[in-house]
């Protein structure tokens, strides 16, 4: 497929709809959250005005100014557990007598069984018991009022079994986005259930127009597992509104900010107080202007870490907060951390919080992850820090604080950080719906370029 590069509301006889099915939308907080909201918000400037169909918010109200649906759910895992007669706030684990497995450790005979079960149960996701209520209700809106076009995004991927049941004999295109891999994802244990995750992604998406998701290695992967299906890359952003009004203030103290969660130390904090603790230690960094401040769940091990480290008077765990001081604390920061997980096929992986660290614009530290990965590119790119040994993270640091002492303060650009936003993922969007509605009508004349 051909995706044309002019000014996406170039030719447009007439006002174009879109129903973005998305289960994770505000004020859902997830990072999946953010990628619908963004589009929702954005793909009216492009020339497409958006319906989101999601399920019902227990609490909370959606963005204004968006047209949204609301639907049933039922949550198949909990009714499963109400059948085993398990009680309220506890888990089959507990009842069974063992822990929950930490992923990265190899699951007991117990723990492998209790996960074979909840996938029998709940396959593709837990989500699955909004199918239903998704399908009546996408009938409804499209049968309703004229549509162009649906964009199912995931996770979960459910969204898309939902568009697959309902899109294979109706005249709509459909954008299948996947913000994270699905069969490729190594994430899913046991190993049997991603085997069977590939087939049932393969299977699912046969009927779709297209394909999106968020980087160029899993255009790749997704390329592979659906040959001459059009993928395109889209990558996610940050939204350039929501940092209207947050000012740039230098901080007190040299300051590294942390915001997120550490997923149980796959997401690892502990060769940067290594390098800390050195620095510290030789004078290069001195500890009374020297700051540097978790966002986010505690985790128990990292307050002992620090306990071990003799850093409690440095590191400070503040939890979770408001999401707009978060904002502030970032754009108020000498330095933004960003952990990833060493794990080989997080090179294909930007992490959400990234793209928020851009909207900062403030200097970026990412540690560990592998060495080459689209994260390793793009702050390359941009004159970044990625940074994986104690002496490398020890000359990071050196150089960062330098700065700081001297009175340099760096700050990306806004030219530097504009492709990277919330407005540029929807335009791509609104390229890719623009050629497969086109796609649809025969004796298509428009002019278009390669992708």
């Amino acid at each position: 497929m051909k995706i044309d590069r002019q000014r996406p509301d170039v030719d447009a006889p007439r006002e174009r709809r879109v129903l973005l099915v998305a289960y994770f939308f505000p004020p859902r907080e997830a990072s999946g959250s953010l990628r619908a909201a963004h589009l929702a918000r954005y793909l009216p400037r492009y020339g497409w005005n958006v319906t989101v169909l999601t399920a019902k918010f227990t609490d909370g109200q959606c963005p204004p100014g968006i047209d949204v649906a609301q639907t049933d759910y039922t949550d198949v895992v909990e009714r499963f557990k109400k059948a085993l007669r398990v009680p309220t706030g506890r888990s089959v684990h507990e009842l069974a007598g063992v822990p929950a497995p930490v992923f990265g450790t190899r699951p007991t005979f117990t723990q492998g069984l209790l996960m074979s079960l909840h996938w029998c149960i709940a396959f593709p996701d837990a989500y699955i018991g909004w199918t239903s209520h998704a399908c009546h209700a996408i009938e409804r809106i499209l049968t309703k009022r004229h549509y162009d076009a649906v964009i199912t995004t995931s996770f979960p991927y459910t969204a898309h079994t939902i568009g697959a049941r309902v899109l294979a004999k109706r005249p709509e295109a459909w954008v299948a986005d996947l913000r994270d891999a699905w069969g490729d994802n190594h994430y899913i244990r046991p190993h049997l259930f991603r085997w069977l995750s590939k087939h049932a992604e393969r299977y699912a998406l046969r009927r779709a127009d297209a394909i999106t998701t968020v980087s160029a290695p899993l255009v790749r992967a997704l390329r592979k597992n659906h040959p001459g299906k059009d993928v395109f890359e889209i990558r996610n952003g940050f939204d350039p509104e929501e940092w209207d009004g947050v000012p740039f203030v230098r901080p007190e103290k040299f300051t590294i900010t942390y915001a997120g969660s550490l997923l149980d130390g796959r997401r690892d904090p502990r060769p940067l107080l290594a390098a800390v603790q050195v620095l510290c230690a030789n004078g290069t960094l001195p500890r009374s202007n020297v700051s540097i401040d978790f966002y986010g769940r505690p985790e128990a091990w990292l307050r002992q870490e620090l306990a071990d480290r003799n850093l409690q008077d440095i590191v400070t765990i503040h939890g979770e907060v408001p999401r707009r001081l978060v904002l502030a604390r970032e754009r108020a920061s000498s330095v933004n951390l960003l952990l990833l997980w060493d794990h080989p096929d997080e090179a294909a992986v930007y992490t959400g919080k990234l793209f928020e660290y851009l909207g900062a614009r403030r200097p970026i530290l990412a540690v560990g992850g592998p060495e080459s990965s689209v994260v390793h590119d793009l702050l390359t790119k941009l004159g970044c820090w990625h940074v994986r040994t104690q002496p490398d993270i020890c000359r990071a640091l050196q150089v960062l604080y330098s700065d700081y002492e001297q009175g340099r303060e760096r700050v990306l650009s806004p030219e530097q950080v504009a492709p990277y936003s919330a407005l540029h993922t929807a335009q791509q969007m609104a390229e890719v719906l623009n050629a497969v509605t086109a796609k649809r009508q025969p004796g298509s004349n428009r002019r278009v370029l390669a992708s």
